[in-house]
């Protein structure tokens, strides 16, 4: 179901349905990829949107699209924030960026973007309100140059060695990893596996890839914090691989239906972020994955003359409380909860337009 949360059976539990549902967004911190089952779908004003990276200094995530307008700083659920646009006002090939297809986050408010036909990462600070000129920012050769859309199609930054991991999309596919990116030596490219680990997997395309130790939902001695993430395109799958090259889990992204989806990324809580290109009738959109694990437990529901009370357990920490009255994609309203509300774990829905109210709750 995209972007809603599986539903409470109310009548199992004794509270009366009345015309609405209260559903419950599984979180937590690692949990296996084969699980991440909860997830939703938000629009987004990112042209062409096609890498997406989490800022930890911010909590926020960062987004670029192929047509190197600019790199958005968007909400965890897809509202703008602000944006550092690049001139790209002449010819491709001539442009600050050519054909930006990923960005990671390196830390200490630099950003890597791919380049795709050109092979490249271009290092840049984020400076929201101004313009990136041409041959302003320091580019990383990573994957050669091939002039093609079939080129380096996202990159990961690894804090644990100061390398940058990227993906060939194409003809053939591939992957690579760039030594001492922050310049502490002499800077190597290598090829940490075989392609062939792909493609006897069935996979005809590499989109994005995430480095997990970049996810501080993972401590140091999880043997998960040394994998990576590859997301297939064309497979629509997410891939849990070991650095040697071999899958230990995979995701099913199909839920998510004909959406074109380029980018990966985890926040420091371990939700997974994809997002994916306006295609057909299909908006840019931003796509959650919730970690699985403890639930955000609905205890009460009750219609009154007043409205919807709800309630819930969560040790007094903050919750996200939404409503719809469709569950279609986009329409869900965050509702604003005071520090009392939730303190008690209790809320009011007084302006409830109808009867037909759907509610979902879940962590931040």
């Amino acid at each position: 179901m995209i972007g809603k949360a599986i539903p409470i059976n109310m009548r199992s539990t004794a509270f009366p349905i009345l015309g609405a549902t209260l559903a419950s967004a599984m979180l937590a911190n690692g949990g296996a990829l084969r699980d991440y089952t909860q997830s939703a779908t938000y629009d987004i004003g990112v042209n062409e949107a096609s890498g997406v990276t989490y800022n930890r200094d911010t909590g926020t995530l960062f987004a670029i699209g192929d047509e190197g307008e600019a790199l958005y700083q968007i909400s965890k659920t897809g509202q703008a924030i602000d944006r550092m646009t690049f001139d790209n006002s002449r010819p491709r090939g001539n442009r600050a960026l050519d054909d930006p297809e990923g960005v990671s986050y390196m830390g200490n408010g630099k950003f890597i973007i791919a380049d795709e036909r050109i092979g490249t990462g271009w290092i840049t600070a984020y400076a929201a309100g101004t313009e990136v000129g041409v041959g302003v920012m320091q580019g990383l050769l990573v994957a050669g140059t091939n002039d093609s859309n079939s080129g380096l199609e996202g990159v990961g930054y690894d804090p644990i060695t100061d390398s940058l991991w990227g993906v060939k999309e194409a003809n053939p596919i591939g992957i690579y990893m760039l030594s001492n990116v922050s310049g502490g030596g002499q800077r190597v490219t290598t090829v940490p596996f075989p392609s062939n680990r792909f493609t006897r997997a069935g996979v005809t395309s590499l989109s994005d890839i995430y480095i997990m130790a970049s996810c501080a939902a993972f401590a140091p001695n999880d043997p998960r914090r040394m994998h990576i993430l590859i997301l297939a395109r064309n497979e629509n799958l997410l891939l849990e691989m070991t650095r040697t090259g071999d899958i230990v889990d995979t995701l099913d992204i199909s839920r998510f239906g004909k959406h074109t989806i380029e980018g990966l990324t985890m926040d420091d809580d371990g939700h997974i972020y994809l997002v994916s290109e306006k295609s057909g009738e299909m908006a840019d959109n931003l796509h959650v994955l919730w970690a699985p694990g403890s639930a955000v437990s609905a205890t009460g529901y009750a219609k009154t003359a007043g409205g919807f009370n709800i309630s819930w357990s969560n040790g007094g920490n903050p919750v996200i409380l939404e409503r719809s009255t469709t569950m279609v994609d986009g329409s869900w309203e965050p509702l604003t909860l005071s520090p009392a509300d939730v303190s008690t774990g209790t809320f009011n829905d007084a302006a409830a337009p109808t009867d037909n109210a759907f509610y979902r709750i879940r962590r931040p």
